[in-house]
């Protein structure tokens, strides 16, 4: 099907183009802090003891950014071009995971040093939401303004446990404060309803929620060894 016979495909593909102009005709700064250190693993402030999230401990990782303006998710049309990652590494073992790829190497080193692989750490990024909120007010207004479509994540599940859940909220509810966007968000979790709970019905926030599940592997148990073979993200 065409362009010509399906109008609504015709609308998409010029609000692509729109917002394509709208992110090129003004180079948006997005973060101007200083580089920090590489990652170091949470720890729980009652026990000391190291926190792990579905047995994966969790390294902090610095970042600069959360929101990405210009990703190349927009051609996939699953977003107007922004996405946002609260994290780098996820919760599940999905043997066709393309994000340790999409690293280039960056946490190699880190984890070569504790003896570990990238499948079996969580890592999220330091202040993520507190960025994200800097990064938005420092966008003009005409892109808060724009109808954008943002998408989360490309780089972890979004409903991975509880608190990814509640961090994940939070990060949509400042979103949909601060700007007129829509919010896809896609998630192998069954916690995707808990997830929408969290974020307040005012406004009609609910109705600018698209909302998607995929499968994904569990890090442990049946599911895990009924795809032994599939590839990887590298190959």
């Amino acid at each position: 099907m065409n362009q010509e016979t399906n109008p609504s495909l015709k609308a998409t593909d010029e609000l692509f183009r729109e917002a394509m102009q709208s992110i090129s005709t003004k180079k948006e700064k997005m973060d101007d802090t200083e580089d920090g250190p590489p990652g170091e693993f949470l720890l729980d402030g009652k026990t000391g003891k190291g926190v792990t999230i579905h047995g994966k401990p969790v390294i902090l990782w610095y970042a600069k950014s959360v929101l990405n303006m210009n990703s190349g998710f927009l051609h996939k049309h699953l977003c107007t071009g922004p996405t946002f990652n609260l994290g780098d590494a996820c919760a599940y073992c999905c043997p066709y995971c393309y994000v340790e790829a999409a690293a280039h190497g960056r946490f190699a080193e880190f984890l070569k040093q504790h003896d570990l692989n990238f499948q079996e750490v969580v890592i999220r990024r330091q202040n993520a939401v507190e960025i994200l909120r800097r990064q938005l007010a420092k966008l003009s207004a005409k892109q808060r303004d724009f109808p954008h479509v943002v998408y989360s994540s490309t780089t972890v599940d979004v409903a991975g446990n509880v608190e990814l859940a509640k961090e994940t909220a939070a990060a949509c509810t400042l979103i949909l404060e601060m700007t007129n966007w829509e919010i896809r968000l896609l998630s192998k979790s069954n916690m995707l309803p808990y997830l929408v709970s969290l974020i307040p019905k005012k406004d009609n926030y609910h109705k600018r929620l698209i909302l998607g599940v995929s499968t994904g592997i569990p890090c442990s148990g049946t599911m895990r060894w009924t795809w032994p073979f599939w590839p990887t993200g590298t190959s």
